[in-house]
């Protein structure tokens, strides 16, 4: 009986320190475009669904980072992408048909936009002291040469467990989900 308690309390533990965070990610089938034909790639503001003020910012600059992370891509610089934005998009919205004309304005060979679904901290759990931080993004991969989107992601992620509540603050919480989201999105699209 004592052996079964000690590795049923091991077991509690590795999952208490380990975490209880979660992932979901929906990803579009692959499409006949040859991703090798890539090249550049610019990032589109997304669009802000929550009620934090400049999610959307955030996420994008995230992204940014994780597609220069990754040495693959030539990216866009965002004060370019910008600039770009009021000529290609007048009304502010960008779907597949202003962000083929924005990436044409940027010799773009793809762009990415989507939307901020979630970058907030859950109500607050049961085992944490802490609210637990969630962000959720969706994310097209537009083909700047057809137009089509080549690819699309939805991640939803939240805060890391108990483990991760130990080792930093509230605030550094949000952002590491947020990035660890924004590494999904740019891992799924641009594999």
């Amino acid at each position: 009986m004592r052996k079964k308690n000690g590795k049923l309390s091991i077991l509690t533990l590795a999952v208490f320190f380990l975490g209880c965070g979660y992932s979901l990610r929906q990803t579009l089938p692959p499409t006949e475009v040859d991703l090798a034909q890539i090249k550049t790639v610019a990032v589109a503001p997304f669009t802000n669904l929550t009620s934090t003020k400049d999610a959307q910012k955030v996420i994008v600059e995230l992204l940014v980072q994780s597609l220069f992370g990754g040495g693959k891509y030539s990216v866009v610089a965002n004060d370019s992408v910008l600039k770009a934005v009021p000529k290609a998009a007048p009304n502010g919205i960008i779907d597949r048909t202003q962000a083929q004309k924005l990436g044409q304005s940027l010799k773009a060979d793809a762009v990415i936009i989507g939307t901020v679904s979630e970058y907030w901290y859950q109500e607050e759990q049961k085992y944490y002291p802490d609210r637990e931080p969630a962000v959720g993004i969706t994310a097209r991969l537009v083909d700047v040469r057809s137009g089509a989107v080549i690819g699309a992601v939805s991640v939803s992620k939240t805060g890391g467990g108990a483990f991760q509540y130990l080792l930093s603050d509230n605030a550094g919480q949000l952002h590491q989900v947020a990035q660890k989201a924004s590494e999904e999105v740019i891992n799924a699209l641009l594999p």
